[in-house]
């Protein structure tokens, strides 16, 4: 089983298994949210993030979720402001997309 996780605005956001773990900040279970497809890791900022390194495919959940299918394989993704951040699949090249095209 994997495990990842990340915070933002006062929520831990634990991705266990087949599903998202949302805790306040003394540990209190808030919510689980679902997941279908298998991820490795999360990223969240407004928007929860899950993808696996070593793929082209990025979930995104806002009111439903999302599958962006990216050109490039890609090992890490970062969110900040209006800019997701993703570095290529041999971390030689940093590619910027705007937040919209997500």
């Amino acid at each position: 089983m994997t495990f990842d996780m990340d915070y933002y605005e006062d929520r831990i956001y634990i991705l266990r298994g087949g599903e998202i773990i949302v805790l306040d900040t003394y540990g209190n279970t808030l919510e689980s949210i679902a997941i279908t497809d298998k991820s490795n890791r999360i990223v969240v900022d407004r928007d929860i993030f899950l993808f696996t390194p070593f793929s082209n495919r990025v979930l995104k959940k806002g009111a439903v979720w999302q599958q962006i299918e990216l050109k490039q394989t890609f090992i890490d993704l970062s969110v900040s402001g209006n800019n997701v951040w993703v570095l290529s699949r041999y971390g030689d090249t940093i590619f910027v997309y705007d937040r919209s095209d997500f």
